[in-house]
């Protein structure tokens, strides 16, 4: 019930006519393109859950009442059969929704679509875009069992992609890699757009072919890290695409590499997929052998060394930005007093963590939302180190534009 009710209140049926808005073509395909992934996101979603939790009873247990300590007060459980119903029921629903959606779409519309960008990281049309997700979504059909039959929606699919005689025009990956090989070089930037169809061969060419990457491509690779590990369901699988797309980045100069990190981390400080791979002990040992026993100096005999450290560090935080920016803040109030300080140096460590800190989030940014939350979870005690941490933040530039009414709502 719920289900159909949040459906109800994305998606309103549409009666398209000639006069439509041009406003109204681009938001329907943006629906449509939207609709397109959450499927394909929940269908690879639920294969994920069946593989993880053979005990469907266990995963699906709905809880009301009162949610305290990690304990519900009252739940109840389904029966496994009566679960996977309901799931195909949902699935039934998702696609009569998908197929209501492109069966409205006219001939007007082509020419809006074609006419605008997918997203804000790519130059594909819209076009361009929900006709690959709609062969992938088809494709996807072909090979899982867990998706609904629904062979209207399949036909449908089909004849969105065929109408236009999309696929003519679409060349595979593979297809790209060889014309570029040729040196047909504007293939590279159709290939950098159809980041979603990479596999790790093409990640292996890109980073063959890196002389022809410009710096906005990074963050498209580091885009297809997030989009590739919503999909992996094992750590060694993504172990290895991480690896892979590291080979491309590590090419970078640190400042380079600092300001792409620091655009995902902008985009993705909420939603981080990439924290499996993070590791609590390795970072600490990093810190206190990296960044404590030897300090870091421009000194010529040391500029490797620099280099090599910075790129690990800002690699720890493209991983876990929550948690690596907490801790070196944790660090910092444990040795207040002390001259072994990572924040507040005059180096390029320092520099990297004031961009980070500064990061807009919310109505404040990283650096108050962090120390709100250790307040809201910490003893009386920290309040007692917290006034000379903030004196230092200001005094050493820490954040920029700190309002009073950030550093009020600290409540010293």
């Amino acid at each position: 019930m719920y289900f159909e009710i949040l459906l109800h209140l994305i998606i309103n049926p549409i009666n398209v006519t000639h006069n439509l808005l041009i406003e109204e073509y681009l938001q329907h395909g943006i629906l449509i393109k939207n609709i397109l992934h959450c499927i394909k996101m929940c269908m690879y979603s639920k294969i994920k859950n069946y593989l993880e939790n053979y005990n469907l009873t266990r995963f699906f247990r709905l809880t009301y009442g009162n949610y305290y300590n990690n304990y519900a007060k009252y739940h109840q459980t389904f029966p496994a059969n009566e679960i996977k119903s309901i799931i195909v029921r949902l699935d039934h629903k998702l696609a009569t929704v998908l197929l209501n959606q492109i069966r409205c779409v006219n001939y007007f519309e082509y020419g809006v679509w074609k006419s605008v960008y997918a997203n804000e990281i790519t130059v594909i049309s819209l076009h361009r875009s929900i006709i690959i997700d709609c062969h992938d979504l088809k494709e996807f059909m072909k090979q899982n069992d867990f998706l609904i039959k629904n062979e209207q929606t399949y036909f449908c699919l089909k004849r969105l992609i065929d109408s236009r005689k999309s696929e003519e025009y679409i060349l595979t990956i593979q297809e790209l890699c060889h014309r570029i090989t040729e040196g047909k070089l504007h293939g590279m930037k159709e290939l950098i757009m159809r980041y979603e169809e990479w596999e790790l061969c093409t990640l292996d060419f890109i980073k063959q072919k890196r002389n022809l990457l410009r710096f906005n491509d990074f963050y498209v690779i580091l885009e297809y890290l997030y989009y590739k590990f919503a999909y992996l369901h094992t750590k060694a699988k993504k172990y290895q695409v991480y690896v892979s797309v590291l080979k491309i980045l590590n090419h970078l100069k640190e400042h380079d590499l600092h300001f792409v990190i620091l655009k995902c981390m902008k985009q993705h400080f909420d939603d981080n997929c990439l924290e499996d791979l993070y590791n609590e002990k390795s970072f600490d040992a990093f810190i206190w052998r990296n960044l404590l026993v030897e300090k870091f100096n421009d000194s010529q005999s040391m500029r490797n060394a620099i280099a090599q450290r910075c790129r690990s560090f800002l690699i720890f935080i493209l991983l876990n930005p929550k948690a690596v920016l907490s801790k070196l803040i944790f660090y910092e109030l444990d040795n207040i007093e002390s001259s072994n300080s990572i924040l507040f140096q005059h180096n390029m460590i320092a520099y990297f963590l004031r961009n980070y800190y500064s990061l807009k989030k919310g109505q404040c940014n990283v650096l108050i939302y962090i120390l709100k939350n250790m307040i809201l979870k910490q003893d009386t005690e920290w309040h007692i180190n917290y006034k000379t941490f903030i004196t230092k933040v200001l005094d050493y530039q820490v954040i920029y534009n700190i309002v009073n009414e950030s550093i009020m709502s600290l409540n010293f």
